[in-house]
């Protein structure tokens, strides 16, 4: 299998459990989701210039002053020099490629129906790009019941260092996030 058919596999596990009480927790997110793109990374030796990004799971409230997410505290794979880490919140991407960017969150919230919008953002431009993701929790203390993951297409003439972002939403207790880059 390919690490985007592990990847949608996991999706399509998360989507099927949707409306069953108590069937999203921090482990199955992890375990169903995050794991098999993590796996999916593992495999990459069939595509080059690629790279993936984890902030592991831990709490750290977000209140939306302070909205960036650390999308880089660890460096699960990269085998592209035009891809780097330039802090544990900001990633920079050189100059005359074209990347597509997807970004998936895992969090977790207070009250049942707390929701959170996440996107990309170019630090380079202060500008956001791309689709909005969003992730709503559907029980009370519990994971995401649904989630749309944020995904961007850059292709710029200069370098870019870009950041991802809670942009909206409620307040979040813990989170973490994956980040994939492929090199078009």
């Amino acid at each position: 299998m390919s690490h985007r058919t592990d990847a949608q596999a996991g999706i399509d596990a998360q989507k099927a459990k949707q409306g069953t009480q108590d069937s999203i927790s921090p482990t199955s997110q992890a375990d169903e989701t995050f794991q098999p793109i993590l796996d999916g990374a593992r495999m990459l030796d069939e595509a080059s210039h690629t790279a993936m990004y984890q902030r592991g799971y831990a709490a750290g409230v977000v209140d939306f002053n302070d909205p960036v997410l650390e999308i880089a505290n660890t460096q699960i794979y990269n085998d592209s020099s035009d891809i780097s880490k330039v802090s544990d919140k900001k990633i920079r991407l050189e100059a005359g490629n074209k990347y597509k960017i997807e970004a998936m969150v895992n969090c977790v919230g207070t009250p049942v129906n707390y929701y959170a919008d996440f996107q990309l953002f170019d630090a380079s431009n202060n500008t956001f790009i791309g689709v909005v993701g969003t992730i709503v929790l559907s029980n009370n203390g519990a994971n995401s019941g649904s989630q749309i993951p944020c995904i961007a297409y850059i292709s710029q003439p200069m370098a870019v260092e870009f950041e991802l972002h809670f942009n909206g939403g409620d307040e979040i207790t813990n989170y973490n996030a994956v980040v994939t880059i492929e090199r078009l």
